[in-house]
């Protein structure tokens, strides 16, 4: 049985995504690790099930951001970044942030939590302590809401690391 023309396509686009990966990743600098998530329709599915096949999901350890390290989750729709799950480690808690891109704004919304024992081991195990929505342009310019500076700073640490687009591979 021959290969439908549909699949065949289906192969070409995972190739040329792959490459588009890879040139992606050469690119970036060397505070970074990245894991490529793709095809997994339940990863950063929000309840609307807006996450399509053709979305990029990259897990990428950001080092330099905390000293207990920092991992930021981002789904790329159409090759531009649509949303991004931050986690920042502590030493006595951690934030998760969550970066909602639609056109020049960003809306945010940061969870501090700090843990209930010196010896963090179930989920249970955090309790929130803070809760921040604010809205930011694409700049990190505060429009809406209330942030600290620190967390100004993080967002233009993170557009520093992470590309906000990803661009296709040169043949």
């Amino acid at each position: 049985m021959k290969n439908s023309p549909s699949k065949a396509i289906d192969e070409d686009l995972k190739l040329h995504t792959m490459i588009e990966i890879k040139d992606t990743i050469s690119k970036l600098k060397d505070s970074i690790s990245i894991e490529v998530i793709s095809g997994d329709k339940d990863i950063l599915n929000d309840s609307k099930g807006s996450l399509q096949e053709k979305d990029t999901i990259i897990s990428y350890n950001i080092y330099g951001l905390s000293s207990e390290g920092a991992e930021a989750i981002v789904t790329y729709k159409k090759g531009k970044i649509a949303k991004c799950l931050l986690n920042i480690y502590g030493e006595t808690g951690q934030s998760n942030i969550i970066y909602n891109f639609i056109d020049n704004l960003v809306k945010i919304d940061n969870k501090i939590y700090k843990y209930k024992t010196d010896l963090y081991r179930a989920k249970d195990g955090m309790k929130l302590e803070n809760e921040f929505n604010y809205i930011l342009n694409s700049e990190g310019n505060l429009l809406n809401g209330q942030a600290a500076d620190r967390d100004i700073e993080v967002y233009k640490d993170l557009k520093k690391y992470i590309p906000f687009e990803l661009r296709e591979a040169k043949k």
